[in-house]
């Protein structure tokens, strides 16, 4: 007997035969929907482990955090064609969730307010065409991570010609001087969500400009999306970023994933959309108004669209863009005193905390921009530098340190004998970070100031402008020495330094020096540092004091003191001058 033919057998048969077309190799064109109004409102976790590695001293770290992310096509054109799209992030703090140094567990000495970091909302607009990649051309990435942004973002795009499970195919590109190599292969359909998805799968190669490719190895940039088949906003995409930084005595290595999940569409339509679209417009507006260098005119279109949306929703990423516009012009065009006076403040606490926090990154970005602002305001800086009031003199000390002009170093090097011992630091720092050498007597007097911090900084001068076998860096070492007995940490850390790069190996006075102060360090972070020293001063490789006192042992008490110098011959045309 013959069963009847069913609906649900009908609709079997169809499935059947269609996983048999894309068994065999069914091509798909992968594309996005471009109408306005759709929305995707994802959840990114963005986890960060990270190695420092520096002398003696290895330091492992990890962070995490949550972004939530919307993206909205608000608006769509003809000429050319495609859809403006509207990211925007909302990050939660960055939480440290482990720390670890030499090989133990210091978590749980670190504050919890210390713990978590903010992190800014970010708002990105772009034109882009049914396959994700934008219509208008990226500028050219200023750094290597900038680069890696750009990678990622490429391997996000879908490819031109149709594709099927198990082909593979590369795309070669050029972002700046750098050079990008992207596999990507179609590893297989998978059904998602109810959705049928293509599942990509890409790496990336990078050759990086010789200047970024001494500090930075990029071992790893991958990603993975999962496409549907209808063109809805993908359902899943995440990358994983794997390198290693180099730093004056160490490295830095970190690798960062992210894992980014479709929680729900949404439509906007009416009234909403046209809102949306509108707002997205002006900032838009503003944004074309500060690339054509009319900053005046984008910071008021900025602070008219915040004034007449109180409570929108972008507006914290606004601000920060209102932000970065006055930055730059800052950069760019010389500012009054006060402004200038706040916007050196504020770059200094941010330098602090990049160096406090071990980001040489961070560090070298901040760099850049007081590089720049201090050279464009450098005339107000050295007025500046006149001012009665201390505060304001150190604070400009602080600003020429970066400013690159040769009145700047001249006025530094004048500054190392202000009346305030809080400048003569600021000033010798600032020679320092110059690698800009003054005379043995400067240096001289500058290890005996009655100024703690200043000593250090002169330690720090020392330690950039001499070499071990220099006779300025023989005279200078009881100094140095004696300044091992100081309490501040800083200068005390900043001496030991120098005594380990300028002292004579196995010079018996300096392991005395370094030992008795070991013997009475109250910081324990400080004294890994202590036992290096030491092993590079006498070879021996010991996690505690006692084989560095028992070397001592064998050691006589003192060093003979350098030969005198011979006394300076008058030139041939002067006769010597008569005694008494």
């Amino acid at each position: 007997m013959r069963r009847p033919v069913t609906l649900a057998a009908v609709l079997g048969l169809l499935a059947a035969m269609l996983a048999t077309e894309t068994a065999t190799g069914q091509p798909y064109t992968l594309r996005h929907r471009t109408d306005a109004g759709q929305v995707a409102n994802y959840e990114r976790a963005l986890r960060t482990e990270t190695v420092l590695q520096a002398a003696e001293r290895t330091e492992r770290s990890a962070t995490a955090m949550e972004i939530p992310r919307r993206e909205v096509l608000v608006q769509t054109r003809k000429t050319p064609a495609g859809v403006l799209a509207v990211a925007f992030e909302a990050p939660s703090q960055e939480r440290l969730t482990s720390l670890e140094r030499d090989g133990k567990d210091k978590l749980s000495e670190v504050p919890e307010e210390e713990r978590v970091r903010a992190r800014p909302p970010t708002l990105l607009m772009t034109w882009q065409g049914p396959r994700g990649e934008p219509i208008e051309k990226p500028e050219p990435p200023k750094s290597p991570f900038a680069v890696i942004e750009l990678t990622f973002a490429e391997m996000r795009y879908l490819p031109e010609q149709p594709v099927k499970p198990g082909d593979t195919w590369t795309n070669d590109l050029v972002f700046g001087e750098t050079q990008a190599k992207i596999t990507t292969k179609f590893v297989e359909t998978r059904t998602v969500k109810s959705k049928p998805c293509a599942v990509l799968e890409s790496k990336a190669t990078l050759a990086l400009p010789e200047e970024w490719a001494k500090s930075l190895d990029i071992q790893e940039l991958s990603f993975k999306t999962l496409v549907p088949l209808d063109g809805g906003p993908e359902v899943e995409f995440s990358g994983t970023v794997r390198l290693v930084q180099k730093q004056d005595g160490g490295e830095v290595r970190r690798v960062q994933r992210f894992a980014t999940t479709l929680l729900k569409e949404e439509r906007l339509e009416g009234a909403a959309l046209q809102k949306v679209a509108a707002d997205a417009a002006s900032i838009q507006n503003a944004l074309q108004l500060a690339k054509d260098d009319k900053l005046d005119e984008a910071t008021t279109a900025l602070e008219a669209f915040l004034k007449e949306n109180p409570k929108g929703e972008w507006n914290a990423a606004v601000q920060l863009i209102g932000m970065e516009i006055a930055r730059e012009k800052a950069m760019t065009k010389p500012m009054p005193p006060e402004r200038l006076r706040l916007a050196l403040r504020n770059l200094q606490n941010a330098r602090d905390m990049a160096a406090s926090r071990g980001n040489p990154q961070e560090k070298a970005q901040l760099d850049r921009t007081l590089s720049q602002i201090a050279t464009v305001n450098v005339e107000t800086l050295l007025a500046e530098s006149q001012n009665p009031d201390p505060i304001v003199r150190d604070l400009a000390t602080f600003g020429l340190s970066f400013a690159r002009t040769d009145a700047a170093l001249k006025r530094l090097a004048q500054l190392v004998g202000d009346v305030s011992g809080q400048i003569r630091g600021s000033a010798l720092l600032g020679l320092a970070v110059r690698g800009v050498p003054v005379e043995e007597k400067v240096l001289a007097t500058a290890l005996k100031d009655n100024d703690v911090r200043a000593r250090g900084a002169a330690a720090l001068l020392a330690i950039q402008t001499l070499k071990r076998e220099d006779p300025v860096a023989a005279d200078i070492l009881p100094l140095l020495r004696e300044n091992m007995k100081l309490e501040h940490p800083w200068s005390r850390m900043n001496t030991l330094l120098a005594l380990g790069a300028l002292a004579p190996l196995n010079s018996a006075a300096t392991v005395r020096a370094i030992v008795d102060a070991l013997a009475k360090e109250t910081q324990e972070n400080l004294k890994p540092t202590y036992l290096s020293a030491l092993k590079q001063m006498t070879g021996i490789d010991a996690k505690e004091v006692g084989p560095y006192e028992e070397w001592l042992k064998k050691r006589p008490a003192d060093e003979k003191p350098p030969p005198a110098k011979p006394p300076a011959k008058p030139p041939a045309d002067e006769k010597p001058k008569p005694k008494g």
